[in-house]
Formats: C-alpha cells, structure tokens, sequence
C-alpha cells in the first residue's frame, strides 16, 4: 500500500502521466470547471483541504517550472499571493488576467473546499531531465 505523497488515487495517478508543459489547475471550491475536463474533486468540507495545502503536497511529488496566478489575486487575496510566491520562489511567476485565467485550457483540475476569493493557482509541470529541473528545487 502506498504510504506516502497523495494517497488519493486519481490524483496519484494524474502526476504520474503528467509530461513537460501539462498544466495542472488547483481551483477553489467555486471555480467553474469546462465541461469534459479531467477533474478530481477533493473538497471535503469549508477550507479542507485549501489550494496552498494542495500546493505544497504536489511541489513534493512533481517538478513544477511554473506558476500562473490571476492578477486580481494580489489584491483581493494577498495572503494567498504571497504564501505562493514564497512557495513557489524559484519558479517562473506569470501573472494573467481572471477573465484569461478562466478560459484557461488545462490538463487536469483539482476542485479544494477553497473558499476564499481568487484562490486559484495553475502549475506548469517541467521537463524530466535532471539537468533542467534541478534548479527548479528547493535544496
């Protein structure tokens, strides 16, 4: 039995099959999610688990080399703007308007019980080649 990381199967699965430039969504419990897209919904109740929490398990697991974030999120929710850029400081940061970021096209959404505004972030999965993603990690 797997012990550690995501437990949660779909989501196991998902990082396993993500290749360079897949974009994975991690949305809030509102996000409107396109019709077909590959979803995994792990809300469970009111802020359980959050965007950050989901964030952070999934920098343990994958190589991210981006992070695309709304603008409006720096205003309207700067706590979670800057625990993301902490986060995620050394990967390229992309900022876009909400209107794009909704239309956005994605590999994958995992709906949170996220129920603060703008929390909403996208991660760009990086290359497997060692000698590129290495800068990408925390040491």
């Amino acid at each position: 039995m797997k012990n550690h990381g995501f437990l949660h199967p779909e989501v196991s699965y998902l990082l396993s099959s993500l290749g360079h430039t897949d974009t994975v969504m991690i949305c809030d419990a509102g996000f409107p999610i396109p019709q077909g897209a590959n979803l995994i919904h792990l809300a469970v109740t009111k802020n359980l688990p959050t965007v950050l929490e989901v964030a952070a398990l999934l920098k343990q697991e994958i190589v991210f080399e981006e992070v695309r974030i709304a603008e409006e999120t720096k205003t309207v929710n700067s706590s979670l703007y800057t625990k993301v850029r902490e986060k995620f400081a050394k990967q390229k940061w992309v900022e876009i308007p909400m209107r794009q970021f909704l239309t956005s096209q994605c590999y994958a959404y995992i709906r949170t019980g996220d129920v603060s505004p703008y929390a909403n972030i996208q991660l760009v999965s990086a290359s497997g080649v060692e000698a590129y993603y290495r800068k990408f990690l925390d040491e």
